[in-house]
């Protein structure tokens, strides 16, 4: 065989197989590569930030990747889902990164644990990071303090509660002390029976609260009267501060402030000052409209308080604070009908307002309301008012026991008012039916003063007996008495 023909044969046979392949081939159509198949799906990312901390989701950055970061990956979080298109179907891994600290972070949704995911060929797989703030554990107590007022609007003699919180936010506190000083415008009541941890001072202003748990607090409540003696919208400031026991380096929380402004209520045009305090040693025995200086001056008392109703002390401190000057704020008597000192009458209504609640003008009128005020002060304080007299009923006018009772109260009981022994004498004479042997002041007669001595003791015995009568009682046989033995 020539070459010629070899070559003939050769071109014929590849002629042959190649028609062959491609009858066979198109006998399946459908026979491709491997490489050939090429199928995708989709895989959406959703962050979610839990309460606490200060991240948001666009904080972190959410990484896709299947050996490399996956087209579009990395990009900011998103709540609304982030979606990666045209991924190969298999297996991939989303993960998170940021510089904010103390996350922890939880794969739900087609994800697994660690964050693996599969993706299916013409599906959209989801996947949910949701991250969870979970706090340092603090190495250091950080005590903070918070401080309230009850009343951020009192009236002279009012009494304020300020409530004193400290908690602490860090670790545990050992020598937890507190600074609480009470501005030099209150004065000290007392705190609450409610206030288990710790031991206030009021002379020092130390509160030793001592060892406190992290995230436990301690609340300390003080009781105090505003002063008098203090001007309209004179502002009261209280400031506690953490000295002790904090060893953090976070001073801010360390102090806390409350705020009063003194506001004393104006009624009818009245005065809304409060007379100032007489000048003297004690009680002045006078009459009525005497001008509240007649009469002997009474001895300095060595007794002690009267009465089982004085055991409550009243809100109002005298304008002294260390009552040592305390001296008499009522000095002259007060009726209705009589010839009464304005003066008088405007201290005795002022007090009143302060101390009793009540809403009178301030007008120097012993008018109704006042005379209703007074019998209302009279029954409260009958134990030292109206029992000496051997009654119960109150009387309306301001003698003896009235007076001494108003001025006690005024200085917060730290001076006594004795009855002198011609003014016992005089109560003495009412309960025995004798004569007492009569009393007057520099401008008084006997018949005026057992005139008043008789009215101040009622017509009534009955300790129970109705306020609804604004006048004062007259015409039991007591008082006729007195009305005999005095030539009325």
């Amino acid at each position: 065989m020539t070459l010629k023909s070899v070559r003939a044969n050769s071109a014929i046979i590849a002629l042959l197989l190649t028609v062959t392949f491609l009858f066979l081939a198109s006998l399946h159509p459908t026979r491709v590569s491997a490489a050939e198949i090429q199928t995708t799906g989709s895989l959406t990312v959703t962050k979610i930030v839990a309460t606490g901390g200060d991240a948001s989701p666009s904080d972190f950055l959410i990484h896709v990747t299947q050996e490399g970061e996956v087209s579009g990956s990395p990009q900011p979080g998103s709540s609304e889902g982030t979606t990666y298109s045209s991924l190969l179907a298999g297996t991939y891994n989303v993960s998170e990164s940021g510089e904010f600290q103390n996350y922890t972070a939880t794969f739900t949704g087609d994800c697994n644990s660690d964050g693996y995911v599969t993706v299916s060929s013409d599906a959209n797989a989801t996947c949910t990071i949701t991250n969870t703030y979970v706090p340092p554990t603090p190495t250091s107590s950080d005590i903070a303090l918070t401080k309230t007022v009850d009343n951020a609007t009192p009236n002279i003699g009012a009494t304020v509660t300020y409530t004193l919180t400290a908690i602490d936010t860090g670790a545990d506190a050992t020598g937890v002390v507190v600074q609480d000083t009470l501005p030099a415008n209150v004065t000290f009541v007392s705190t609450s029976t409610s206030d288990t941890i710790g031991v206030y001072d009021s002379t020092t202003g130390i509160w030793t609260i001592g060892a406190l748990g992290s995230t436990t607090s301690a609340v300390l409540h003080i009781m105090a009267t505003v002063n008098a003696g203090l001007g309209n919208g004179t502002v009261i400031n209280n400031t506690a501060s953490v000295i002790a026991g904090d060893t953090s380096d976070q001073s801010e929380n360390n102090s806390a402030s409350a705020s009063a402004t003194v506001t004393i209520p104006t009624t009818g045009g009245g005065s809304s000052t409060p007379p100032p305090a007489p000048i003297g040693n004690g009680p002045i025995v006078g009459s009525f409209g005497g001008g509240g200086g007649s009469g002997p001056v009474a001895p300095q008392p060595t007794g002690v308080v009267l009465g089982a109703s004085t055991t409550t002390i009243p809100s109002l401190p005298p304008s002294s604070p260390d009552y040592s000057s305390c001296s008499a704020y009522l000095t002259a008597f007060i009726g209705t009908g009589e010839n009464n000192d304005p003066t008088q009458v405007m201290r005795l209504q002022t007090f009143l307002n302060t101390y009793e609640g009540a809403t009178l003008t301030v007008n120097g009128i012993y008018d109704a309301p006042t005379l209703a005020a007074t019998m209302a002060f009279q029954k409260k304080y009958g134990t030292d008012i109206l029992h000496p007299w051997g009654i119960g009923a109150p009387t309306g006018y301001v003698y003896l026991t009235t007076r001494r009772e108003i001025n006690e109260i005024y200085c917060h009981f730290t001076q006594n008012f004795p009855l002198s022994p011609n003014e016992q004498a005089i109560i003495t004479a009412a309960l025995t039916g004798g004569s007492g042997g009569g009393h007057t002041g520099s401008s008084g007669t006997p018949s005026q003063t057992a005139a008043i001595a008789v009215t101040d003791m009622g017509t009534s015995t009955d300790s129970d007996s109705s306020m609804s009568s604004s006048s004062p009682v007259t015409g039991n046989p007591i008082t006729n008495f007195f009305k005999n033995l005095f030539g009325n």
